[in-house]
């Protein structure tokens, strides 16, 4: 799906990690639901797991705490859901396609980064496992933010490093909080049914672009490039 607006030229693409690069939604879905668990005796449901998936996880305990946790409590959980997350990594794989998508927008000349809600740690590990596919030109996670997604803060933090303006600049995500995050910051907004997102809230968020598969990722990518243009901003 294509929205009425229109834009110009893009300069630079930005994609978010987990559930957009990525397939690794059910290991973090486990990982959390087993996390709050063992830390607040409550059983979160899956849907409501997912539906967070795409903000920091030191936030995504609070709807399921009782009271206010502290400092210490979070940064406790975060530690225990992140050897859960490395307990299961092995489940982690890539879609290809979007893996293609990323290397296409680099062939072509176009900018590219990560802007994730992973912290700084997790975003070096992805980077690690990764680094023969994916070689960002700027990469900005959590941790280099004082307010991360759906805050406009992150892409403009990229664009900034970029030296771009927003406007030229779309950013690929699954979540409903990578569209706000776009969106507020001037972004175009290309939202992916494929991840963690439910494809009916995704749609209420009005972006510019819906893509159901990694394969529509990887064909929209393939009609920019710096010299096409895509529809003028009105």
């Amino acid at each position: 799906m294509q929205s009425e607006r229109a834009y110009g030229l893009f300069d630079a693409i930005l994609f978010d990690i987990d559930g957009t690069l990525v397939d690794n939604v059910s290991n973090l879905v486990d990982g959390i639901q087993e996390t709050i668990f063992q830390f607040l005796g409550v059983c979160a449901p899956s849907e409501r797991i997912r539906a967070s998936i795409g903000r920091p996880l030191r936030e995504q305990f609070d709807p399921f705490a009782t009271r206010p946790l502290s400092e210490t409590e979070r940064a406790q959980m975060c530690e225990f859901a992140h050897d859960c997350f490395r307990r299961n990594a092995v489940r982690e794989t890539k879609f290809p396609e979007a893996f293609q998508a990323f290397r296409v927008c680099q062939q072509l000349g176009l900018k590219t980064g990560l802007v994730t809600s992973k912290s700084r740690s997790e975003l070096l590990n992805f980077m690690a496992r990764y680094s023969a596919e994916i070689r960002p030109t700027v990469a900005v996670s959590a941790s280099d933010v004082e307010n991360p997604k759906p805050h406009p803060e992150s892409v403009l933090l990229a664009c900034e490093r970029l030296q771009i303006s927003p406007e030229r600049t779309a950013f690929i995500g699954d979540s409903v909080f990578d569209v706000r995050c776009a969106r507020s910051a001037g972004a175009v907004s290309v939202a992916v049914c494929y991840g963690a997102g439910d494809r009916s809230a995704l749609q209420a968020e009005q972006p510019d672009f819906i893509l159901e598969h990694p394969l529509d990722a990887l064909e929209w990518i393939n009609t920019i490039s710096p010299q096409a243009s895509c529809p003028a901003r009105k």
